[in-house]
């Protein structure tokens, strides 16, 4: 009898032992269970922030974009102690023919580096689009120092769109990809064009630097086939 009862004790505690460890295998379960959830619900709320902020970026851009449509830059314009920017761009519209009364505000822009031996460039804010429109369109004329300061200084005033940072990049990464394999690589209007070749019309865009590496794969898989 003493046999039988230490065997029924022996079956009690390796049930009551079954029966803790089942209890514990059921919480861990639904701890998982708990933990997957969560996880979910963090990786779907990751999701949904990176789509905002997706949205904000390209909402800050749109702005930014909007703020430089009555900008233009010019670069290379030579820097003289105690200069006056701003007479000195009422000299660079007269001598483009443009209006001066269409010119709001003028300065230089950028962080002086030690070692660089180029002027930071002027950032010219104009009072519409139009006006600013003329003076991208005046940029085919040759311009220099020496006709600005009346020096001997052939140095070419260039003038350009003035880009956002964003856009600044890309068409700094753009023509470093491209160039090889398209032959114009430009901005109009804010948007970054390319063009093959004399020969191809086709004009495309370059909107974010996925559009850069399609062209690239496009370049390899022609020169493949």
């Amino acid at each position: 009898m003493e046999v039988v009862y230490k065997m029924e004790k022996k079956l009690s505690e390796l049930a009551d032992l079954v029966d803790f460890v089942s209890e514990k295998y059921d919480n861990l379960v639904e701890y998982q269970k708990s933990t997957e959830t969560k996880i979910k619900s963090l990786e779907n709320m990751n999701a949904h922030l990176i789509k905002c902020n997706k949205a904000l970026e390209e909402r800050v851009n749109e702005l930014e974009e909007k703020d430089k449509e009555k900008k233009v830059e010019l670069v290379g314009l030579e820097k003289k102690e105690n200069e006056d920017v701003a007479k000195i761009i009422i000299q660079v519209a007269n001598k483009l023919h443009m209006d001066v009364s269409q010119i709001e505000h003028a300065e230089r822009v950028g962080r002086i580096k030690p070692d660089a031996d180029k002027p930071l460039p002027v950032v010219v804010t104009l009072r519409t689009k139009e006006a600013r429109d003329k003076w991208i369109r005046s940029r085919k004329k040759l311009l220099t120092n020496g006709e600005i300061y009346g020096t001997n200084n052939d140095n070419r005033i260039y003038i350009n769109e003035n880009l956002t940072r964003y856009k600044r990049n890309l068409l700094w990464v753009t023509k470093n990809q491209l160039r090889k394999t398209y032959k114009y690589i430009w901005v109009q209007d804010g948007k970054i064009l390319i063009r093959k070749s004399d020969e191809q019309k086709k004009i495309m865009s370059i909107k974010s630097e996925r559009d850069i590496e399609k062209y690239i794969e496009n370049n390899l898989n022609t020169a493949t086939s």
